[in-house]
């Protein structure tokens, strides 16, 4: 499967590129910018073939496409995957991070634990991802950096708190998956991924976090954000119920982007912030 790629990316320059491939179950996404350049931004899709492993999958977009054989500035390899879990970097331990990942969910045979230190913010995000599709990837690659979908978001939303007292809790609605996080002036308090088929799954997710954290309906602030239509449904559900709810948007502001509404949140905080 071909990826296109501006004509203005060629091997001679592609060291001025910050890149990222960011998988999800489906998709094989390719996005690219040069620091500084407003139009230098893109961005291609291409589906994974499910009737093969995902290593055969991302064999064959590789070898199809020279541009991936360019190198870059910097990569990410973005894992959008609700097998994660985010624990205080105090607790951690390199040698457990398997048995940290256990408490959580079962591990899979062919799954390779990933760590991921979310810029010294106190806390780790560790999650699973395909062994032989690791093991590609890292043969690849140059200096590839593997990072959890969540992390960028994580990073943004710590910021935000620290400028306010109230709790403030996130979620992020994509791809019938619900992002929940909740920090409290920068600490961190519940971060988790939930599937759902129907709107009424996400009030009951939302409600019943809110709950285990004592969320103040008058004073604490709920955001949403991913999917513009879902989120303000589900808004208008709550609004009886909590008094500071909004829709958190981020837009492309630095890159010139046709689509941005489509661009996933992680992959425009990476663009935009870092």
């Amino acid at each position: 499967m071909k990826i296109r790629v501006p004509d203005a990316l060629t091997a001679n320059i592609s060291e001025k590129y910050n890149v990222s491939i960011r998988l999800n179950d489906n998709s094989f996404t390719f996005t690219g910018y040069v620091p500084g350049e407003r139009d230098s931004f893109f961005r291609e899709t291409v589906p994974l073939d499910k009737n093969k492993s995902l290593a055969d999958s991302l064999k064959d977009i590789y070898f199809d496409n020279e541009c991936l054989k360019y190198v870059f500035k910097s990569l990410n390899i973005i894992c959008v995957t609700e097998r994660y879990t985010v624990i205080p970097e105090d607790v951690y331990s390199e040698r457990d991070k398997e048995k940290l990942f256990s408490l959580c969910f079962t591990p899979k045979e062919n799954g390779k634990i990933i760590t991921e230190d979310i810029d010294n913010n106190s806390f780790i995000s560790i999650f699973e991802f395909d062994t032989e599709a690791y093991e590609f990837l890292m043969r690849s690659f140059i200096n590839a950096t593997f990072r959890h979908a969540l992390s960028p978001t994580l990073k943004l939303w710590q910021k935000n708190s620290l400028a306010t007292y109230p709790k403030q809790v996130y979620m992020n609605v994509y791809q019938g998956v619900i992002d929940v996080v909740c920090f409290e002036h920068g600490e961190l308090l519940f971060a988790n991924s939930f599937p759902y088929e129907r709107e009424n799954d996400i009030l009951y997710f939302v409600t019943y976090v809110c709950k285990q954290l004592n969320i103040n309906q008058l004073e604490d602030e709920l955001y949403f954000c991913g999917e513009i239509s879902v989120c303000r449904s589900v808004m208008n559900v709550l609004d009886a119920y909590f008094e500071r709810i909004n829709l958190f948007t981020k837009k492309m502001e630095k890159y010139q982007s046709p689509v941005d509404e489509e661009v996933p949140l992680d992959i425009i905080i990476l663009t935009e912030c870092e």
